[in-house]
């Protein structure tokens, strides 16, 4: 009897040990798999928050290179800018010189010589400490200031192109070398002895010599009238006329455009003349004017 309950006993621990070991087995595996399920977690957690990292560094890079780009295009921007206004300004300052040397009286017209200092301007070294706003913002303060000096240059250069188109179209010398034979006003007339008002001057040279523009124009007149004979009228604008009068012959025709110094005809005896001759005039908006006064040469 004694036996048989010590062999109870000793079976009944055996199976609480196998049972005890089998608790602490199932616990140790259920602690391995929490243990390897959190390690997953936070492996995918580091995964995520890597790749995140690295998208955010793809884009910062992104923009660092596009704002890398977008900084030296407006660098090399204003670096033009600069050097368009430097030439702008020595175009401006050789216009107003060479105007005001011409005209002392253009000074308060044209303003004054010395161009302003730019307070906008900056050095290349400077660029690069620049941000892209500062930047753009002096970029655009340098373009109106380029638009305001082109401005200016263009009224000096239409004031000048204006002075010499008008001094072009001036009568300023002589159609023909020769002799003055009549001048200009009051005097006896050669065929009937009455006295009578000259529109112009006579010069006398060889027949046939050649006679020339005496300023830039269009021919508005070629052919014969009157007394005069052959005769060319040329208009050079501003209300400014030339006539040529007695030519041998006329090489223009109307309508022609014709240069100072251009040879127009030859000097000859047509009409009411006494010999041969040029009767030469200018007229100011249709009044005469004495030739002499416009002749430089």
């Amino acid at each position: 009897m004694g036996d048989q309950v010590r062999q109870v006993v000793l079976k009944f621990n055996e199976q609480r040990e196998r049972e005890g070991f089998r608790r602490k087995r199932l616990s140790g595996l259920l602690w391995f798999s929490l243990a390897l399920g959190l390690a997953g977690v936070l492996a995918t957690f580091h995964y995520m928050a890597m790749e995140k990292e690295q998208a955010q560094g793809y884009a910062l890079r992104a923009q660092y290179i596009q704002l890398e780009s977008e900084m030296l295009v407006v660098r090399r921007q204003f670096e033009q800018a600069q050097k368009t206004l430097a030439r702008v300004d020595a175009l401006t300052q050789k216009l107003n010189g060479s105007l005001l040397s011409e005209d002392g009286d253009r000074r308060l017209a044209l303003g004054p010589t010395d161009l302003p200092e730019r307070s906008a301007e900056v050095s290349s070294a400077a660029l690069g400490q620049t941000t892209p706003t500062e930047l753009k913002s002096q970029l655009e303060a340098f373009q109106l200031e380029i638009e305001s000096r082109e401005t200016s240059l263009e009224r000096l250069y239409s004031h000048w192109l204006e002075r010499r188109l008008r001094w072009a179209s001036t009568p300023s010398i002589w159609p023909v070398r020769g002799w003055v034979t009549s001048r200009f006003g009051g005097r006896e007339d050669p065929l009937t002895g009455r006295k009578s008002t000259h529109a112009g001057i006579d010069i006398a040279g060889p027949y046939g010599k050649d006679i020339v523009s005496t300023a830039d124009g269009t021919v508005v007149f070629a052919g014969v009238e009157g007394s005069y004979g052959k005769v060319v009228v040329v208009d050079h604008g501003y209300g400014m006329k030339s006539r040529y009068a007695h030519m041998a012959s006329i090489v223009v025709s109307a309508g022609e455009l014709v240069k100072r110094g251009q040879t127009i005809g030859q000097l000859g005896n047509t009409g009411r003349s006494t010999g041969p001759h040029l009767h030469y005039e200018v007229r100011i908006n249709g009044i005469p004017q004495n030739p002499r006064n416009y002749i430089i040469n």
